[in-house]
């Protein structure tokens, strides 16, 4: 069996890359409060349509927190990938990313030697890896004076046959760990993930029709506003951003390829085309 780390600092880049400085601060400013005094909260819980920025937000949530020396790990879950949609590999990478920020754990693990041995074992399962490479030796660590945080996002795009395991170790066996650990999670509003993830507390939705978190919804639709204003000369268009936004139906990834079109459209001196036909092409392109 091969060794199974995976290293996500390229999907932090990349999704990084994707925020607006000027947007999200409500989310953020709601995380800081949550990570400066958990309570007994052990999790944070992001649940959003496909299009939402979830993933923009879980790496913009790794720098900042790696820059004050609190990110613990992080592992960015995609379906069409085997080493991020297979427990194993997230064990092994939360084990391998964690020896790097503490010491006396990567003392008594051995590194990534000695997370590689564990998983290269054949007759360890899931949980006995768990075991092996977070709870045991964990426990024998002396308390962190610093919190520290695991992301995992896009739980939802882990294969269904193993998802099971993934939400039983969220569930079950990450809350045995540490209570200097704690955790951000993202995923889609699937029944099988949400009616689990719910749970924790705080669960913010970033659903169209999620009344009960309407306040959430407003924000991030007036940073979808800010993100074409920032980017956009209404003035030379026929519709107004309230036109566009309205459109994009919540999906941060919409606005994205409206504002490409759009600049495409304006800067060949193209006749503008009804603003069904743009998004008809960015269906095309997102799900085509």
């Amino acid at each position: 069996m091969s060794a199974q780390i995976a290293s996500c600092k390229a999907d932090i880049t990349f999704f990084a890359k994707r925020h607006d400085p000027d947007t999200r601060q409500w989310l953020f400013d709601d995380f800081d409060a949550w990570f400066r005094d958990p309570g007994d909260s052990r999790a944070y819980v992001l649940l959003g349509d496909p299009g939402v920025g979830k993933s923009v937000l879980a790496a913009v949530l790794a720098q900042r927190t790696r820059g004050t020396g609190h990110l613990g790990a992080a592992y960015f879950c995609r379906h069409n990938d085997g080493t991020r949609n297979d427990p194993r590999y997230l064990l092994g990478t939360i084990a391998s990313q964690l020896c790097k920020c503490n010491s006396q754990y990567n003392e008594i693990l051995g590194g990534d030697n000695g997370v590689r041995k564990l998983l290269s074992n054949s007759n360890l399962g899931v949980q006995e890896l768990f075991t092996k490479l977070l709870q045991e030796p964990l426990s024998k660590c002396p308390p962190s004076q610093q919190r520290k945080l695991v992301i995992i996002d896009a739980l939802d795009e882990t294969e269904y046959e193993s998802r099971e395991d993934f939400l039983d170790l969220i569930m079950h066996r990450f809350p045995l760990l540490p209570e200097w650990l704690v955790f951000f999670i993202t995923s889609r509003p699937e029944d099988t993930v949400q009616c689990r993830l719910k749970k924790y507390n705080p669960c913010v939705k970033i659903c169209a029709g999620n009344s009960d978190q309407h306040n959430f919804y407003h924000q991030h639709e007036q940073d979808i506003q800010t993100f074409l204003k920032k980017r956009i000369d209404f003035s030379r268009l026929p519709y107004s951003v309230d036109d566009i936004s309205k459109k994009c139906h919540g999906l941060f990834l919409y606005a994205h390829y409206i504002v490409e079109e759009l600049k495409l459209s304006v800067d060949s001196g193209k006749k503008l085309n009804p603003l069904s036909d743009f998004f008809l092409g960015i269906l095309t392109i997102s799900f085509g």
